[in-house]
């Protein structure tokens, strides 16, 4: 028989600091901290997390599985379509915005009026507050430049601009945080491992395991191209609408500028097949926690809330004093001008104009 270990001693194993449970399961080590719990993001139902899907299944598919580059291939088409209709937008709203924006450039002015926005507003103000109609005898194109009053004074208050881009620039948020999300998920995806063989688990509809190769791929197709697309939707959309000079427009327009934004969402809900689109709808991908605070403390106690806000108005500010401050001022110059003299109605009409009106008396 063995000698018996003295009563206060510690057997062996246990002083390595290893304890074997008694019923045989696997050795835990007692320094090792606990593996931390992995979190899932769903995957949302646009086509390019559809093609991070179709990807995930393209690399874990077996031999003689044919049908999944079929699968591979109608994401990829859906993808590609998407990139062409969305940027095919955007190029199309910045052109128009440029054609607006001509017009009322300072090489413009002082071609046509001889006098650049800045000094023609200055014309305007001194008038108004003098009390003195500006007419030929102050300046030779005087009655251009309160044409050009007419224009402008069509939308009665600044601040339906302010409102407007503020309302736009903030709808891009959703998809900024969708851009970040990915970025810090994808890195933290585990390796191809032994107990994850394949990147895909099609009962789990699970992205689980990824190669760096697959992770390059998956931040170029996801959160890069997303990033691509929307910051010039994000500035091209507000130079668009800081350029308009109807009240009526501005709203109606902004609206129209959201269906950017869901071009992919609408390409896969037409497109993908009702199989395809109730997995991506299931789908997620698994990772690493990750700390979207980024280590700030009370972000989420609402100081992120307030850092959103504080710069979706200090951009907002930017687009409309800085880019387009001359303009900005041209267009409060006539509005004085105009309270002073009543500049001659235009023809067209705005029915947000009336509502203005009443709200500023």
């Amino acid at each position: 028989h063995p000698p018996h270990p003295h009563p206060g001693a510690m057997p062996e194993r246990e002083q390595r600091g290893v304890y074997m449970p008694i019923s045989g399961d696997s050795a835990m080590s007692l320094d090792e901290p606990a593996p931390e719990e992995e979190q899932e993001l769903e995957l949302s139902t646009d086509t390019y997390e559809f093609m991070a899907m179709r990807l995930a299944q393209f690399w874990s598919r077996a031999p003689g599985q044919y049908k999944v580059w079929l699968h591979l291939f109608h994401g990829a088409m859906l993808y590609v379509i998407n990139l062409i209709v969305q940027g095919s937008v955007v190029f199309f709203v910045w052109d128009a915005s440029v054609s607006l924006e001509k017009p009322w450039t300072d090489a413009t002015w002082q071609r046509k009026y001889n006098v650049t926005l800045f000094e023609a507003s200055s014309l305007l103000q001194d008038a108004a507050t003098s009390m003195v109609p500006l007419t030929e005898d102050v300046h030779q194109h005087a009655a251009d430049i309160l044409k050009q009053c007419q224009v402008q004074t069509q939308v009665p208050s600044d601040a339906i601009y302010w409102i407007m881009i503020f309302v736009w620039l903030a709808s891009q948020t959703k998809e900024w945080k969708r851009i970040r999300d990915w970025t810090l998920v994808v890195f933290a995806v585990q390796p191809v491992s032994e107990s994850r063989p394949v990147p895909f688990d099609e009962g789990k509809l699970l992205i689980q395991s990824l190669t760096p190769f697959m992770k390059a791929v998956n931040f170029l197709a996801v959160p890069f191209a997303k990033f691509v697309l929307f910051l010039p939707t994000t500035f091209v959309g507000a130079k668009f609408l800081a350029l308009q000079n109807v009240a009526f427009a501005i709203v109606m327009k902004s609206i129209a500028l959201q269906l950017i934004l869901n071009i992919d969402e609408l390409l896969i809900s037409l497109f993908a097949l009702k199989e395809a689109l109730a997995a991506l709808s299931k789908a997620k991908i698994k990772h690493k926690p990750i700390d979207e605070s980024l280590g700030i403390p009370l972000w989420f106690d609402g100081l992120g809330a307030v850092v959103y806000v504080t710069l979706i108005c200090l951009m907002t500010g930017f687009i409309l004093e800085h880019v387009y401050g001359h303009l900005m001022m041209f267009r409060r110059s006539c509005r004085l001008y105009d309270i002073a003299f009543n500049i001659e109605e235009t023809s067209e009409s705005d029915p947000l104009q009336a509502v203005f009106r009443v709200m500023e008396a």
